[in-house]
């Protein structure tokens, strides 16, 4: 249950004063914990939709990056704002705990992503995670086209399942 009181400001969004931790009111604006939760689902979201377009111009207007690259930085781009988000969770959540100021935790929660974002950002290039990843899809999509391959050469015609992938 949360209780506000003394705050005149709330009143042109609230009408009460007591409401429970799921009332969809105290999700929408992030109090409490299930708020922070939800606060932080939807930045992912968020962030995932960001890079997901940021991604698709460079698919379009860059020359040398085609669908493997466009894939695997998907792919890492996800993962490293799923990892980022909890860890940013936890911190938020134990700041919350802690009943710091809420400027203070937003301050916290940014500067925290940031370092986060580089830090997941060197770990790649240093562990070269996106690279590993882009080559074995190449090494995937390559064996793929070379069973493909032999399945049309080998097979019977009318078993041959493989005929509608582009031959």
């Amino acid at each position: 249950m949360t209780e506000l009181r003394g705050a005149d400001y709330w009143r042109q969004i609230l009408e009460g004063t007591r409401y429970a931790v799921d009332h969809p009111q105290m999700l929408e604006m992030g109090i409490g914990t299930r708020g922070l939760g939800s606060a932080l689902i939807k930045g992912t979201r968020f962030c995932i939709f960001a890079s997901l377009a940021w991604r698709a111009i460079e698919l379009i207007f860059k020359s040398d990056y085609d669908l493997v690259d466009f894939l695997g930085d998907i792919t890492m781009d996800a993962a490293k704002a799923v990892v980022a988000s909890v860890i940013i969770g936890l911190i938020a959540g134990v700041l919350t705990l802690g009943s710091l100021p809420v400027v203070v935790i937003v301050g916290f929660v940014i500067i925290a992503g940031i370092v986060l974002n580089i830090g997941l950002n060197k770990l790649d290039d240093h562990l070269l995670l996106s690279v590993s990843l882009k080559q074995k899809l190449r090494d995937a999509l390559a064996e793929y086209q070379r069973i493909t391959d032999w399945n049309v050469r080998y097979s019977k015609p009318l078993y041959n399942y493989s005929l509608g992938n582009g031959y």
